[in-house]
């Protein structure tokens, strides 16, 4: 579809190219180095510049992910990554770092960068303040509603990019800190340990309530709902799956690319095809239907395509003979998932198999299984192989001239006017005996099947005149070659110049002897403190009174407002700026320096290094508090260089996870008319480790995930140097 982008994920070159050959308009990968994907392969530098010229050639676009956060002592390296990037001719950068942004369109004078899906953005003032920032795409939120994405496209001059087929994190992009604050593995650095794909154990007063896996997401589809996209202002069609195979790029893209070409309608051999290629939870379209029917509880894998039905078992002693009914065609080697009562039995891979009767096979597997039982399809060998075959050419003209006494010329034209030409090194001689025909011209100059080009039209003019076969396929040679090279320089036309950026302003700033409490209406204050911040569980002007009139105080106080709100939370938090203007901002999210108040940036924002503090502190934000994964020595660093008050965590239950989903009607049959939720409800994992679930009503609910255990980590820093935040809520 016309100026709608398809942008296809590549954690390797082979994926890349499968992207490219399914119909993708764009890439988005990773270096080895500051990606939000470090466990996959990715790409050195070598093969950046290889996959950038195969992708533009295409007239397909790179984009290089510097997804994750970063530390001062880390900024050179990414300059360099950057400036590494550029040489490979790259055409844009995915950012999450507000400071780095920042600073990149300083010093790279026409830098293109796209914000995040990490940053957070979900409404408008967020949206804006990264326009601000000079980004000229948001990746939004997975959160986002319809009605949102409507009014940023209103009301912002930015490309919109949104996700449309893949994994969906159960946690507010950007704001999941479980992988690291618990186990060391940050997913903020691209060291995602997936917890939430794990088995929890939920308790109710201490009674067990449920066990499963309450936290696992189901995968995104939105095929159905691209015209919605579409109207509402997306312009790029954004597909995750960096870390999967490429039988499941090649069958995704191409389904995508088949469904914009047919005017968005989408068939059910689609479905069927997505299913396949990559099916957990019998997938959702996340928060476009109210709370999220987000999770599936039972079964957290690839679950596939239901096929059929055990007919029959026979065990024996090395092999058990299972008999399937099923209407689908199955091949040797396709991968099988065995499921009973919601519940997977097993997986295993079809090796051996015999079609018994048109709609009846039997498998000698040692896999167990009961008659009755379900059948999905989670890899089908065949279709993977004939996607593997797709090859997307690029269609070129011919006009091979050749006369006695002349060398002999040919040119290549593709279909945008763009063309080569080379001659013969030596001059066409008269045929002594056959002479050169269109036919043999034709068979030579047509043996591109090793370059991504298909000569479709060749016009030949001839003497009578001999030219080897080695000259029409050295000049060939020579001719793509130059064809390719000119449709490069055709492509790229940035001129991105370097300039000096001095990152580092060293202004120590003063002592800080400072204290900050974080306190809900149910909570008890510190005696000893220096502002206060009130996270209320309801948001309302009747709560937020009396919160004020229980913490009578003459110091400053801040209303922590969350990092997930859309348009009509927006409305709700300003009317309570406006009935208390006393009130400053506790900012969870770059929305929040759209109050024109003075803002206290919270640990949410992930501000981790010295460019982001003084970004933010020219945003508006006096006080910041670092991100919760920055280490003592990088807390006392930025305070040294920051111009703002520089704060660390140091006593709370962490915050590990935000959701926009309600746990209570995903995992425990509730509903909001009868709804039994008083934050009375923990998850445990299987270790024993618990985490407490609590909740905050704005327009609609949000909950989070908090660590049970009350991390206390001020002995760590030196108090002359940072501020310190108790969270007592």
């Amino acid at each position: 579809m016309k100026n709608i982008e398809l942008l296809a994920p590549a954690g390797n070159m082979d994926n890349l190219k499968v992207a490219l050959n399914s119909g993708a308009d764009a890439i988005y990968l990773g270096t080895k180095q500051f990606n939000a994907r470090g466990k996959v392969q990715n790409f050195d530098f070598e093969e950046l510049e290889q996959a950038t010229s195969l992708a533009h050639l295409y007239n397909a676009r790179v984009y290089v992910t510097i997804n994750t956060l970063i530390f001062d002592e880390e900024i050179q390296d990414i300059f360099e990554v950057v400036r590494k990037s550029i040489q490979a001719k790259v055409d844009a950068f995915i950012v999450q770092d507000l400071g780095l942004a920042y600073a990149l369109k300083q010093k790279f004078s026409g830098i293109e960068l796209h914000a995040s899906t990490q940053m957070g953005i979900n409404n408008v003032a967020g949206a804006k303040i990264a326009q601000k920032l000079g980004f000229s795409r948001i990746v939004l939120s997975r959160e986002t509603p319809l009605e949102e994405i409507k009014k940023i496209h209103e009301q912002t001059n930015l490309e919109i990019e949104y996700f449309i087929q893949g994994a969906l994190c159960v946690c507010f992009s950007g704001n999941c800190y479980a992988s690291g604050i618990l186990f060391g593995e940050s997913g903020n650095r691209g060291r995602c340990l997936q917890l939430c794909r794990l088995p929890y154990t939920a308790t109710k007063n201490g009674k067990k309530i449920k066990t499963g896996y309450l936290l696992s997401a189901k995968d995104f589809n939105m095929s159905k709902r691209l015209k919605d996209l579409i109207d509402a202002g997306v312009t790029s069609l954004k597909i995750e799956g960096r870390a999967r195979r490429e039988g499941y790029v090649a069958a995704v893209v191409s389904t995508y690319r088949q469904i914009l070409d047919n005017n968005l309608i989408t068939t059910e051999k689609h479905q069927q095809t997505l299913q396949k290629a990559f099916n957990r939870g019998d997938f959702t379209q996340g928060y476009f239907n109210g709370n999220g029917n987000i999770i599936d509880n039972s079964i957290q894998g690839h679950k596939g395509l239901k096929i059929g039905k055990i007919i029959d078992v026979k065990l024996g002693k090395k092999f058990n003979t299972i008999s399937i009914l099923s209407k689908h065609k199955l091949n040797k080697n396709d991968g099988l998932k065995i499921i009973n009562n919601q519940k997977e039995i097993c997986s295993f891979s079809a090796m051996d198999l015999t079609q018994k009767t048109s709609d009846v096979y039997v498998i000698n597997t040692k896999a167990k299984a009961s008659i009755g039982d379900s059948v999905y399809l989670i890899q089908d060998t065949a279709m993977e192989k004939q996607l593997a075959q797709n090859k997307k050419w690029i269609d070129v003209s011919a006009k091979f001239v050749a006369k006695v006494g002349h060398n002999a010329e040919l040119t290549l034209s593709n279909q945008n006017g763009i063309f080569a030409t080379v001659q013969s090194e030596q001059q066409t001689q008269q045929a002594k005996t056959i002479p050169l025909d269109k036919e043999q011209v034709f068979s030579q100059i047509s043996k591109t099947q090793e370059t991504v080009f298909r000569v479709v039209n060749v016009e030949v003019e001839l003497d009578n005149v001999f030219v080897s076969k080695q000259t029409l396929n050295q000049m060939r040679r020579q001719c793509l070659d130059k064809l390719q090279a000119a449709i490069l320089d055709n492509y790229y036309q940035k001129n991105i110049i370097e300039t000096e950026f001095d990152f580092d302003k060293s202004n120590i700033y003063p002592n800080q002897q400072t204290k900050a409490v974080i306190v809900s209406e149910i909570s008890q204050v510190i005696d000893n403190y220096d502002a206060l911040i009130i996270a209320p569980t309801v948001y309302s002007t009747e709560v937020i009174r009396n919160l004020l009139e229980k913490y009578n105080t003459d110091k400053p106080i801040y209303l922590s407002v969350p990092a997930l709100m859309d348009s009509v939370d927006e409305i709700m938090v300003s009317k309570i700026f406006e009935d208390f203007p006393q009130l400053c901002v506790y900012g969870n999210n770059i929305s929040a320096f759209s109050y024109n108040k003075k803002v206290f940036a919270s640990p949410l924002m992930n501000i981790s290094n010295s460019l982001s503090a003084n970004v933010a502190q020219m945003l508006g934000a006096q006080d910041i508090c670092l991100n919760f994964e920055t280490s003592k020595l990088q807390a006392q660093t930025i305070a040294k260089k920051s111009q703002a008050n520089i704060y660390v965590y140091s006593q709370g239950h962490m915050p590990l996870m935000t959701f926009a989903h309600c746990p209570m009607k995903n995992n425990f049959d509730g509903n909001c008319k009868n709804c039994t939720f008083d934050n009375d409800i923990n998850y445990a994992l299987q270790s024993g480790q618990k985490l407490i679930l609590s909740r905050y009503k704005m327009a609609k609910c949000y909950f989070n995930l908090k660590s049970e255990r009350l991390f206390d980590v001020k002995t760590e820093y030196n108090q002359t140097t940072l501020g310190q935040i108790f969270d007592k809520s």
